[in-house]
């Protein structure tokens, strides 16, 4: 299971733009949170 392409682009974004460099902004956790928790319901 995987995220769809929107998904991945944002994660990516997350990833590179923000967690590389030590920013961990709340709308960001907020935003993994929203799609571990819809895999969770494909499951």
């Amino acid at each position: 299971m995987r995220p769809s392409a929107d998904e991945r682009e944002e994660i990516h974004h997350i990833i590179l733009d923000e967690l590389v460099y030590g920013v961990f902004r709340p709308e960001a956790i907020a935003r993994f949170q929203r799609g571990i928790g819809r895999m969770r319901e494909r499951v």
